[in-house]
């Protein structure tokens, strides 16, 4: 896979939040928004493969508006 460029802010923002939660003993959201195509799924990828095996992260998505929703 390719170096990731331009979200270092992002794994920042996401390293930061992790050192918290283990700091605090507590869980912490984290929402990652943009437009389609910007990179949300890679970037929570290269995050997630930084982490160690001790660390659990729950995940979820929406669906599409109208797809099984109601």
């Amino acid at each position: 896979m390719p170096p990731m460029v331009g979200r270092h802010d992002g794994l920042r923002t996401l390293d930061e939040a992790l050192r918290r939660a283990v700091r605090n003993r507590a869980c912490v959201l984290a929402t990652v928004l943009g437009p389609a195509g910007i990179g949300k799924s890679r970037l929570i990828q290269e995050f997630l493969e930084r982490q160690p095996d001790e660390v659990t992260v729950a995940r979820g998505r929406c669906l599409p508006y109208g797809e099984g929703i109601t």
